[in-house]
């Protein structure tokens, strides 16, 4: 069984019994059963959040620096649905751009938050100089068809 598998039952786990001290705390009148399963509940999430940036970091480290002056830049992170959303349509002209893992490289994290009011918002998209919170797709196509191949 893979790491990532684990981590994804052991967060199952814990909010399946997390849900049940909160349905059984409530149905029997015990608070603090329903504290603990509240605290069950957060903990899975937490410590799934921490996992990921973990195991992002530790991959990230053999890696190059990303190029954060290339004409276009990614601003991105895994599980992130806009950022899956952006890169399936942008095809094969998205291997153009440089693509940034803002849990890998904190750099990355500091620039989208500078330019997102201290928010951790992706895809954040640099266009020649500019940044775009989750651009339109299109916008960010027509940017790269003005790059050599």
């Amino acid at each position: 069984m893979r790491g990532g598998m684990l981590g994804g039952a052991w967060k199952v786990l814990f909010v399946i019994c997390g849900l049940l001290l909160v349905i059984l705390g409530i149905r029997n009148g015990q608070p603090l059963d329903v504290a603990v399963g509240v605290a069950a509940i957060g903990v899975a999430l937490l410590f799934t959040q921490f996992f990921r940036r973990w195991v992002n970091r530790m991959q990230a480290r053999n890696e190059p620096e990303p190029n954060y002056d290339a004409p276009v830049v990614i601003f991105w992170r895994p599980g992130c649905g806009y950022c899956a959303r952006l890169k399936r349509e942008l095809g094969d002209a998205g291997a153009k751009a440089e693509w940034v893992n803002v849990w890998a490289h904190d750099q990355g994290m500091a620039l989208v938050k500078t330019h997102n009011n201290g928010d951790e918002t992706v895809p954040t998209v640099k266009i020649n100089g500019k940044f775009h919170t989750n651009p339109d797709p299109v916008d960010v196509q027509l940017a790269l068809a003005e790059l050599p191949d």
